[in-house]
């Protein structure tokens, strides 16, 4: 989980936001994420 976290912060999460949530926050922000790149 730690590698998601680090990812969203590098994606314009700030490591306060990335903190505060919990894994499946974090999972869920990253799939997002990611479903807005893939086609």
């Amino acid at each position: 989980m730690n590698e998601i976290r680090e990812m969203l912060m590098g994606s314009g999460y700030t490591a306060e936001e990335v903190t505060a949530l919990s894994d499946e926050e974090c999972r869920a922000e990253w799939d997002e994420l990611c479903s807005r790149y893939t086609f």
